[in-house]
């Protein structure tokens, strides 16, 4: 149990993007955790983003869960070759069933993440199929 590590990148020490209940960004003074609990054993679309000037936006199935500018790590900059998913320099190694991982050079907006996670805006009905 506790935190497993999703995301990583060379530079970043222990911190990261971590699931320990909720998706939230490691450490915890970064103060970036999304209310939801994910629980196991249940599918969910997950993207986090990061604009030029350093703010960071976390969702859960399409919806915005959390979003801040964290003041570690040059705010969570990805290194260019070095990117760890699922695995961590200590013992918090994630583990499950992963359909999709993409990355792209850009901070995809809101419209694309509700596109892509194929989920429909809270206000227009269901939130996910």
């Amino acid at each position: 149990k506790g935190m497993k590590r999703i995301i990583g990148s060379q530079g970043w020490g222990d911190t990261g993007l971590y699931v320990g209940g909720q998706l939230q960004m490691y450490p915890s003074a970064a103060g970036m955790k999304c209310a939801e609990i994910v629980q196991p054993h249940t599918w969910y679309s997950i993207f986090l983003t990061r604009s030029n000037q350093g703010l960071l936006r976390m969702y859960i199935n399409g919806a915005l869960c959390a979003r801040g500018r964290p003041n570690y790590n040059d705010a969570f900059a990805l290194h260019q070759h070095r990117i760890d998913f699922f695995h961590d320099d200590g013992s918090e190694h994630a583990s499950g069933i992963v359909k999709d991982i993409h990355v792209w050079n850009r901070a995809l907006s809101d419209k694309n993440i509700l596109a892509i996670s194929k989920c429909k805006e809270a206000a227009r009905g269901k939130a996910c199929p």
